[in-house]
């Protein structure tokens, strides 16, 4: 696996559900270089994504890891 979508990965198994702004704070990379991945994630079925609604306008993606954090 592709050592980006993996600390991606590791990210979302350990500290829970995100979205792309938080994950790059937590990773570290350009937005457009998380959501390349988590497209990637997705498509390999590792990540999930949801809506986060309660606030007003545009409701945010929040992805979450499909996996247990074992390691």
């Amino acid at each position: 696996m592709h050592e980006t979508r993996y600390r991606i990965l590791q990210c979302l198994a350990q500290d829970g559900p995100a979205t792309v702004s938080q994950l790059v704070r937590r990773v570290g990379m350009k937005a457009a270089t998380i959501r390349h991945h988590l497209i990637a994630l997705r498509a390999e079925g590792l990540v999930d994504m949801d809506l986060q609604h309660g606030a007003v306008g545009r409701p945010p993606h929040l992805f979450r890891a499909l996996i247990d954090d074992q390691r």
